[in-house]
């Protein structure tokens, strides 16, 4: 398989959504890449800190990685909280709704688990 691309859709406690871009590079144990206002690739962040409460709604994977799930970190501890990425592509319209609630300035990580 191969690198893919994302998005991880936020809700603000007011309602109002937010996007993120991710990059997966579909690597066993590799953190998900965060967009830092160009785009996700490569060399983007392995984290992401919301400065407000928030709840991750949404993680959609653009194509299949070799990668099988997906591990939600919160300041470097796993939150028990792990994704299976073929239930997390944008093809399937039947996605798991999320509601991981992030507090204000928390670092949020996603680990790639083979």
């Amino acid at each position: 398989m191969a690198a893919s691309y994302g998005s991880a859709t936020f809700e603000r406690p007011n309602g109002s959504k937010f996007i993120k871009d991710l990059y997966f590079d579909d690597a066993a144990g590799a953190a998900v890449r965060w967009d830092e206002g160009s785009g996700a690739s490569a060399t983007s962040s392995t984290f992401f800190t919301p400065r407000e409460w928030c709840g991750l709604k949404d993680v959609v994977i653009v194509s299949a990685t070799g990668q099988t799930k997906t591990q939600v970190n919160l300041n470097g501890i796993p939150s028990g909280t792990i994704l299976r990425n073929s239930l997390h592509l944008a093809a399937i319209v039947t996605r798991p709704e999320l509601d991981i609630v992030i507090p204000p300035y928390t670092e949020l990580k996603l680990l790639q688990l083979a």
